[in-house]
């Protein structure tokens, strides 16, 4: 398969994943409402606590203490409103793309499947099927809400502080950029190894499964089940990597 062919079908899977705009549209309103809230609670109780220390009276205060609670209760509200609306999305999206690839594979079988492993099939079916839903609350959505709440941050710091909006913008430009080179170079080789590792691994589990009885009369039941268990080692040393990446 070229590269070319790989692309195009890679982003005609991705289009599949990504729910409607209509039905995305709440969890990304919602997650742009958390994400300023949880900027506008930094910002107030900053001025907060700088303001304590220089007045002498919690009069003027008093605002500021209104915003405080105000919003670390908003923050919260419409972060669970934000998993609600999206995750609602993502799954409603999951259960679609899944029924799809079902009446897909439902023509080829079993003739059309002949050369293709049983637990790579079951491996795309459930699993690499409901890695999808990462698309769009883990890529789509994260990214959009960041950006936007971003540049509401700086636009609003411009009326305040040229400058220190001008340092803000940079230094998110740099802590993304970062963020986006640190997870491609330590995470790229192994997420795009996650899928075939634990296909292997369902495929291992398929067989020995589904031949067990063989297995025991020809005595070849420990080399199956060596099999699986090196399956299973690759496969958690893939995932290890993918989250030390994730995690930097």
């Amino acid at each position: 398969m070229s590269e070319t062919t790989r692309a195009r079908r890679l982003r005609e899977v991705l289009r599949l994943a990504q729910p409607p705009v209509a039905r995305f549209l709440p969890g990304l309103i919602w997650g742009v409402l958390s994400a300023g809230a949880a900027v506008s609670l930094l910002a107030v109780s900053g001025w907060l606590i700088v303001s304590a220390s220089i007045v002498d009276s919690l009069v003027p205060l008093s605002v500021a203490v209104v915003g405080v609670r105000f919003f670390a209760v908003t923050r919260a509200v419409t972060r669970y409103l934000e998993r609600l609306s999206g995750h609602d999305a993502a799954l409603r999206q999951l259960a679609s793309t899944r029924s799809d690839l079902v009446r897909r594979l439902i023509p080829l079988s079993p003739a059309g499947l002949g050369a293709t492993d049983r637990g790579q099939v079951l491996a795309a079916l459930v699993d690499d099927v409901e890695n999808l839903q990462n698309l769009p609350l883990r890529v789509v959505q994260p990214l959009a809400v960041s950006a936007l709440v971003a540049v509401g941050a700086v636009g609003f710091l411009a009326f305040v502080s040229p400058a220190a909006a001008l340092t803000l913008a940079v230094c998110l430009v740099v802590a993304a950029l970062a963020a986006i080179g640190l997870g491609w170079v330590f995470g790229s080789r192994a997420e795009s190894a996650v899928s075939a590792r634990r296909a292997e691994v369902s495929a291992a589990l398929v067989d020995y499964l589904g031949s067990l009885d063989v297995l025991l009369a020809y005595g070849a039941e420990g080399q199956a089940r060596e099999r699986i268990r090196v399956a299973d080692a690759a496969l958690r040393r893939v995932v290890s990597r993918a989250s030390v990446a994730q995690a930097v």
